[in-house]
Parts: structure tokens; sequence; C-alpha cells
């Protein structure tokens, strides 16, 4: 084989690596970005019990679609884990945060109340 030749084969394994971890990059950030919505969702369904419905109803939206969310959430926290990246905390250290909601959600009947941020006159 010439020196040529050996060039042009290592210049097109050169390109193949990049691409495909272009790709990969590519659908990382795809991941994330999908992560990072799904956990603000979360975030929104947490605050739509204290957040009054007649002041705004959006919140209480996010709230009907909590046990989706949670196991959406749950979903990216397996990928993440599988891929072995970090961003699957993101996830997890939310379901923790929440973790008195969903046993309120799951047992069906709240002990308690909570009080409204916004309250309608």
């Amino acid at each position: 084989m010439t020196v040529s030749q050996e060039k042009k084969k290592r210049s097109s394994s050169a390109r193949v690596s990049r691409r495909s971890s272009g790709i990969k990059r590519f659908s990382r950030n795809i991941l994330l970005s999908v992560n990072i919505i799904l956990a603000a969702a979360l975030v929104l369904a947490y605050l739509s019990v204290y957040i009054n419905p007649s002041a705004t109803a959006i919140p209480s939206l996010f709230g009907l679609a909590y046990p989706y969310l949670v196991a959406a959430n749950i979903v990216m926290a397996l990928i993440w884990l599988i891929f072995r990246k970090w961003y699957g905390l993101i996830s997890l250290f939310l379901i923790a945060v929440g973790f008195g909601h969903l046993c309120t959600i799951s047992s069906g009947s709240p002990t308690m109340a909570p009080r409204s941020i916004m309250t309608s006159r």
C-alpha cells in the first residue's frame, strides 16, 4: 500500500467517526432538551396544587397530567441510565422532591389541603 492510499483510508475513517460523533451529540442534545422540558412541566404540576385555578388555569392543566409527567420523567431517567450519563439525576431529583405529592396522589385522599399562593377576591 502506498502512502497516499493509507492517507485516504485514514481520512475516510476519520470522516465516519466525526459524523457519528456529530449524530451522537445531536441526539444527546435533543434528549437533554426533552428532559428539561419534562422537568419544567413536572415543576408546574407540583406548583398547581398551590395556585388558585381562577387566577390562572395553565398550572392546573399540568396538575391533571401529573401521573403522565412522572412516568415520562422515569422513562427519561432510565434512558439516561442506559447511556450512562448523569443527566438522569435531573428527573430523579425532581421526582424525589415531589415524593410527598406522589404519595398524596397515589393514596387518593389528601391528608392536608395546601393553602393557595394566589387568592381570588
